[in-house]
């Protein structure tokens, strides 16, 4: 059979022809780092035409040299080196790689032979794709719903990547981190009532179908429950398997107080009412009025001092 031959190293004709079909870049170097193949991948990764690799060290196609150095170095003392390393075309690319090299000797004579894997856009790809989830974790940031993805770490939702927005810490005293790391320190936050029907939720969520629940979590040791309404919808696979839940928490301290701030300010309402309905009705029978104003502006001097420290706790209350 006819040999392919490139200086001392021989190859066959069938391994010489599956080395130039391979879509992997493959290079084969000399201990001094000098070419002695290149399959077409690997000149058409490097832009390298017939001929350009004559006298081309391998470390000219390495971004920082000294990342390449240190690399031989693990090669010559192990005999093997995989890692990543930023490789530099001649068409003056940048290229991100996986590069896998094992040192073989043949006689007195030793060779690097290496495969690569270019990994440039899946690492763009990553950035980009980190930016953008960085991006929505500042929008959601500023929302008064909490939003999480695989929160809730029980056995009914099997646990894969989990997030959780970080206006929880206004929710709860705790940060994201802490929810996700500890198991189960949601539930314990949960009024001990309220842990039955959450788990009824959770369980509807496992059959695949969407749940909404109110329960009562606790905010720090001294600051009592608040009411929360908790939209939780199933995540699955194309399978149909059950693989997470996506949801959302929202406060409903501000909704139950709209219910009721009426109720309460109701009864401050009727001495003034009833004061000035006979005031007027003084006036037009003919009657004296002054004792119906004076009670009237009795109260309003009472208000004064008491309105600022009521609107002082509403706005507190509020922002909480």
């Amino acid at each position: 059979m006819r040999k392919w031959e490139v200086r001392d190293l021989q190859l066959d004709e069938l391994r010489a022809a599956a080395l130039d079909a391979c879509i992997v870049p493959v290079i084969v170097y000399t201990d001094e780092v000098e070419f002695v193949y290149v399959n077409p991948a690997g000149r058409k990764l490097f832009a390298l035409g017939d001929g350009d690799d004559v006298g081309i060290n391998g470390l000219d196609l390495v971004a920082e040299r000294s990342r390449g150095e240190s690399a031989l170095d693990e090669l010559f003392s192990n005999g093997t080196w995989r890692g990543a390393i930023r490789g530099r075309s001649l068409d003056g690319r940048l290229l991100d790689l996986i590069v896998s090299s094992r040192l073989v000797r043949q006689g007195d004579d030793g060779y690097i032979v290496c495969s690569v894997i270019d990994s440039t856009e899946l690492v763009e790809t990553r950035a980009e794709a980190e930016s953008r989830q960085s991006e929505l974790e500042a929008i959601l940031s500023h929302l008064d719903e909490v939003v999480y993805r695989n929160w809730c770490r029980t056995d009914l939702c099997p646990q894969h990547e989990s997030f959780v927005s970080r206006s929880v810490e206004n929710l709860v005293g705790h940060t994201a981190g802490e929810l996700q790391e500890t198991r189960d320190l949601w539930l314990g936050l949960v009024h001990p009532e309220d842990r039955g029907e959450l788990r009824s939720a959770l369980e509807t969520v496992a059959g695949n179908r969407s749940a909404i629940v109110q329960y009562r979590v606790r905010k720090g040791d001294d600051e009592g429950y608040r009411w929360v309404e908790d939209h939780v919808i199933p995540q699955t696979d194309e399978a149909g398997n059950l693989v997470g839940a996506i949801g959302a928490a929202l406060s409903l301290g501000a909704r139950r107080g709209g219910v009721l701030v009426p109720l309460l300010v109701l009864p401050l309402y009727v001495p003034t009412l009833i004061f000035g309905v006979l005031a007027v009705d003084a006036a037009l029978a003919g009657l004296p009025a002054r004792p119906h104003l004076l009670l009237l502006g009795a109260l309003l001097l009472a208000a004064l001092p008491l309105a600022p420290l009521a609107a002082a706790a509403a706005l507190r209350q509020a922002v909480e």
